[in-house]
């Protein structure tokens, strides 16, 4: 995740050297192959590199090896949403649970097992995280090899996801809700902040592939899933947040996906857009305001 975080963070940079992008720019861009990741041209050199250079040897190879573990053992999309990970611990000891299977989580420290909810629910959610993981890093390997079967599998994520998307209820870490935007409430997350890091990697594996999907399809995945994720995640604004600049990167992308000039232009310049974001969130000393590198 670092390695992506890293290439956003060195766009940002770039583009504060000189004007950046309009928001019709980047749409434009957009609408002549992928660019959310990388774009075509960039492919001959990232090759050549990690033939060359190691350390984009090891990230070539990281990326191939978590792209061929979704083709060998592909999960089916999840029937409902997932929990807070941060429930998956012992009641007890307050360590980290183990996974024994999706409905028995046991602590490494005393053995006592759990089942049911939240705990089955935070099994759902990973899988919602590895499948959003391997729709990103399969599509990349598309556009590195070239070989058909990582684009399928982008693809079966995808019209997965059109068609379970719109029964996922509404909950938050607490449970069903019974309106959007109460308790920061999302749908395949327990929360918005989560919805945005799920769909983010999604919609970069959709920009890798869309040559490769009929207008059919394509219609299906944007009206079954981009949309009404896109939306989810809109229903809240966390102001000078963190989590808004993660709300911010799902709902730009989803704008460039959609071809969506307002929504691209809402994500950089709405009054908390990225671009305020950076002029009230970094302090005088360079660091994000809310004090955690992370963060930052």
């Amino acid at each position: 995740m670092r390695r992506y975080v890293l290439v956003g963070l060195s766009i940002v940079a770039a583009s504060s050297l000189a004007a950046p992008p309009t928001a019709r720019e980047l749409v434009a861009r957009a609408r002549k192959g992928p660019s959310l990741l990388l774009t075509r041209d960039m492919l001959p050199e990232i090759r050549r590199k990690a033939e060359v250079d190691p350390d984009a040897k090891a990230w070539w190879d990281t990326v191939r090896k978590d792209a061929d573990r979704a083709l060998a053992r592909p999960e089916a999309i999840p029937d409902r949403g997932g929990q807070w990970t941060l429930w998956y611990t012992c009641r007890g000891c307050g360590v980290m649970l183990k996974t024994e299977s999706p409905t028995r989580h046991v602590c490494p420290k005393c053995g006592k097992a759990y089942s049911g909810w939240p705990f089955d629910d935070v099994y759902v959610s990973r899988v919602h995280s590895r499948l959003s993981r391997a729709a990103r890093n399969c599509g990349l390997m598309w556009l590195l090899t070239g070989e058909a079967k990582y684009a399928a599998r982008v693809k079966e994520i995808l019209l997965g996801y059109a068609s379970a998307y719109g029964g996922y209820v509404w909950h938050s870490r607490n449970g069903p809700v019974d309106r959007p935007n109460k308790n920061g409430a999302a749908r395949a997350a327990a929360q918005i902040l989560d919805e945005a890091a799920w769909l983010i990697p999604i919609l970069q594996g959709m920009d890798a592939v869309r040559d490769t999907l009929t207008p059919e399809d394509d219609a299906r995945i944007i009206s079954g899933l981009v949309k009404p994720s896109t939306e989810t995640i809109r229903t809240e604004c966390a102001k000078w947040s963190n989590h808004e600049c993660w709300h911010l990167a799902a709902y730009g992308l989803s704008g460039l996906v959609q071809r969506d000039e307002a929504l691209v232009d809402a994500a950089l310049h709405s009054r908390y857009g990225a671009f305020n974001q950076l002029e009230h969130g970094i302090l005088p000393d360079g660091c994000w305001y809310e004090g955690a590198l992370h963060y930052h």
